[in-house]
C-alpha cells in the first residue's frame, strides 16, 4: 500500500514518521519540500499529477486559507482514496 501526502511541511512530515511504522510506501508532493527530510524519512517526492494518478491513500497536510483546494475526488485515479485533511 502507498500513502501519499499532499503537503510535506511539519504536519506532513509528522504523518510520514507515524506511517513508517506500518511498512507502507510513502510518497509526497510539496513544491517547497525539504529534500533532506524526505530522504531521512524514506519518502519519495513526486509531482502532483503523478502522485494523484498512482495513489492508494492521499492525505492533505497543508494550511489552506479560505479552504483552498489543490485537488478533488475526480482528479485522482481511485476516488475512494482521499483521506483526512490536516491543517
Amino acid at each position: 500500500m502507498t500513502l501519499d501526502i499532499v503537503g510535506f511541511g511539519k504536519i506532513g512530515q509528522a504523518v510520514a514518521r507515524r506511517a513508517r511504522g506500518f511498512g507502507v510506501t510513502i510518497v509526497a508532493y510539496d513544491p517547497y519540500a525539504d529534500h533532506d527530510a524526505a530522504t531521512d524519512l524514506g519518502v519519495q517526492l513526486r509531482d502532483l499529477p503523478t502522485l494523484l494518478a498512482e495513489t492508494d491513500r492521499a492525505e492533505q497536510c497543508y494550511p489552506h486559507p479560505a479552504h483552498r483546494v489543490l485537488f478533488r475526488r475526480g482528479d485522482i485515479g481511485k476516488p475512494q482514496s482521499i483521506g483526512k485533511q490536516y491543517t
